[in-house]
């Protein structure tokens, strides 16, 4: 009998520009590390999970002279089966490898007062939630409230990265003085979190509805649904994490702060204040004349909001 034997294809191209695929500093070394080390290349995503570990290693202490946080919102959406997952294990494993596994939050959160409580413990942290379209399913459903609430507690901490973050008024009745205070005094300054979060196109697009645009949701998250479908594994030869990741991440946060900004929330944190160029503030400010023009063509479509 004649044996058929089956050929793994090449990983499909990625169509996008190569400076954004090896960008420079530690974010280019980071990638490329993680996709040496990925058994289903993704190098969109390994991008992703290069600037999520970066905003997570400067949290709570650097900040732009235009007031501008190093946390970001970050979704990577991509079939099962296509590498989406390896994400995770590149950044856990790095700050692991930086001695900064403080930093690394809950798999998801219950509610919106688990969100608060979490910052409350880890006012700086990641949390990278997997199968991110059931959360959103979960939210938009009648009797979802909790996720509901979870979804709106994610927007507010993510305007709140210059401001004070500050508890729901929840009934105090029947609680001590003290229970009451410990409660009042739960505040969040400048809270730094870091999202990322993963999909299939199937659950992410069903889910999502036009809703999330104007709510101002799906605006806050850098999106990139990669085009490499199903890949089967390779083999791979493990590499630890470099030294020039280690190194970097020591020397940015060797800085003396009056408090720790990894554990104390209630003080306001002394970041470093990191001035940005009048070249790129041109640039900026042409972005937001474009994006307001487009604003009023799309306002019909109900689409402003996304822009």
């Amino acid at each position: 009998n004649e044996i058929k034997i089956k050929v793994a294809e090449p990983p499909k191209e990625v169509d996008a520009p190569a400076d954004l695929l090896t960008p420079p500093g530690i974010v280019g070394v980071f990638s490329e590390w993680a996709e040496e080390n990925a058994r289903r290349p993704q190098p969109q995503f390994s991008v992703q999970a290069a600037i999520a570990f970066a905003c997570t290693v400067l949290g709570r202490r650097y900040v732009t002279d235009q007031r501008n946080w190093p946390s970001l919102y970050l979704l990577n959406i991509g079939k099962s089966a296509s590498g989406k997952e390896h994400a995770k294990w590149a950044i856990e494993n790095a700050l692991d490898a930086c001695g900064l596994g403080h930093l690394i939050g809950p798999a998801s959160y219950t509610s919106d007062s688990g969100l608060l409580s979490s910052l409350y413990h880890q006012p700086s942290h990641i949390t990278v939630i997997d199968e991110f379209g059931k959360v959103l399913e979960d939210a938009s459903v009648k009797n979802g409230s909790r996720a509901a609430s979870t979804m709106r507690a994610l927007m507010e901490v993510w305007g709140r990265c210059d401001g004070t973050l500050r508890p729901q008024g929840y009934s105090t009745f029947g609680m001590s003085k003290r229970d009451i205070e410990e409660l009042q005094q739960r505040t969040i300054r400048n809270p730094a979190l870091t999202l990322l979060a993963m999909t299939t196109p199937e659950s992410f697009f069903d889910t999502v509805g036009a809703a999330a645009a104007r709510d101002g949701f799906l605006n806050r998250f850098l999106i990139v649904e990669s085009e490499i479908g199903r890949q089967p594994s390779r083999s791979i030869v493990p590499s630890p994490v470099p030294e020039d990741i280690v190194e970097w991440a020591a020397r940015v946060r060797d800085k003396d702060q009056l408090a720790d900004p990894d554990t104390n929330p209630n003080l306001e944190p002394t970041p470093e204040i990191i001035p940005i160029n009048s070249e790129a503030v041109y640039l900026f400010d042409q972005y937001e004349l474009e994006c307001l023009d487009l604003m009023n063509k799309y306002e019909r479509a109900g689409m402003a909001e996304m822009l």
